[in-house]
């Protein structure tokens, strides 16, 4: 038996400049949603902006899959060994990291009610607040081989796939935002846990599908168009800003519905920033050099950058045992202690991060090759002065 040879690509760092852009936006709203209520009309607005993320991360991962294995004929399992190998672990030891710290800071249930409680969270990706991605992805890992076998099969009729896509979305985002949720367990887990679900991002996830598949026509077009779709992705956050407007002033929607995630309106900001922060990406990926400040940012932000997600509702809560309570009995504007709230998370999930991958459990926690606690050169020195 032969192996399939795999193709070296280069790297799409403005892939990954959109990645920790994206991460670090989603640090910023669970920050900020920690002490400014996404109740009242500029919290709400910030969330129905950064909402984005979500989407944004599905089609990355799209993008990313589809870009590293669709041409390449690969079997199912060996394909399931190396995706799920990435995530099953990480997740199920952030579950137990959380969920530890749930039972350590509360009433005991019980040690059979616990345990319900426990295998409960894991199933449905309720352990924290934002472990649910990692079952995002693993259904998109779980269903990569059938989404490439629809891709190849519709050649030629890409757009039509798209389409259909989008239709199924924007159909399961009606249903959740305009149709009752039923009694029991169905209105429960297809109305209440909708944001678990494929469906909810299946657009998503074929647009990065065959922006990868028509990478190089996709990217030429759209390094010869900058001008033009940075004034679309313009557009589309002013529209967004005028939809959250019409639908709280004029439509009478509190500013917690109005920046459901779950709407079919949350399609514009996150169609609008994925557009931007391509476009960005791009104008910057023609001027980088490997020794650019920026670049050594984003090289070193693409490593982290799971550990941070993973890690920052950790940051969140160990600041909030004195840190956050202290700043804002001392700073009373809200403008400024924010910020120096955001910074000190930021801050606190890098060094977790830092001492994880250092650890023996690197691989297992932050998704990386555990790291030398001494940067090569200083090392190499040391060695040779030794």
């Amino acid at each position: 038996m032969t192996t399939p040879r795999v193709v070296s690509r280069p790297r799409k760092y403005h892939i990954d400049l959109m990645r920790v852009i994206t991460f670090a936006c989603v640090v910023l709203i669970h920050t900020v949603g920690t002490v400014v209520t996404l109740r009242q009309v500029p919290g709400g607005g910030l969330a129905y902006f950064m909402h984005y993320t979500r989407y944004a991360f599905v089609a990355i991962t799209g993008f990313v899959l589809f870009l590293g294995y669709y041409r390449r004929d690969e079997g199912v399992l060996p394909f399931y060994r190396r995706r799920f190998g990435q995530v099953v672990l990480p997740y199920l030891l952030w579950s137990g990291v959380y969920l530890g710290l749930i039972v350590a800071t509360t009433e005991w249930r019980g040690t059979v009610e616990t345990a319900k409680w426990v295998l409960h969270n894991v199933v449905y990706g309720s352990s924290w607040f934002h472990l649910y991605f990692l079952l995002i992805s693993m259904q998109i890992y779980l269903l990569f081989p059938v989404l490439r076998w629809i891709v190849r099969r519709t050649e030629g009729r890409h757009g039509l796939l798209m389409v259909g896509a989008w239709a199924l979305q924007v159909g399961y985002m009606c249903l959740v935002a305009f149709v009752p949720a039923p009694a029991g367990w169905v209105g429960w887990m297809f109305w209440g846990r909708s944001f678990t679900l494929l469906p909810m991002y299946i657009g998503f996830a074929i647009l990065g599908a065959l922006a990868a598949v028509h990478y190089e026509r996709m990217h030429a077009w759209v390094r010869s168009h900058l001008v033009l779709l940075g004034a679309v992705a313009t557009a589309g956050l002013v529209a967004t800003v005028l939809i959250y407007y019409v639908r709280v002033y004029e439509l009478g929607a509190s500013p917690a519905y109005a920046a459901m995630a779950m709407h079919p309106s949350e399609i514009v900001p996150s169609l609008a920033m994925i557009l931007a922060l391509y476009v960005i990406g791009t104008v910057w990926l023609n001027r980088r050099q490997d020794e650019d400040f920026l670049a050594k940012v984003v090289d070193a932000g693409s490593v982290r950058a799971f550990g941070v997600y993973a890690t920052h509702p950790l940051a969140i809560w160990l600041l909030g045992q004195w840190f956050t309570p202290t700043l804002f009995s001392v700073i009373p504007y809200t403008l400024i202690r924010v910020p120096l709230l955001l910074l000190a998370v930021y801050a606190l999930s890098l060094i977790i991060v830092e001492i994880l991958l250092r650890s023996p459990l690197s691989k297992q926690l932050v998704a990386r090759d555990r790291q030398p606690f001494l940067p090569r050169r200083r090392l190499v020195a040391q060695v040779e002065s030794g």
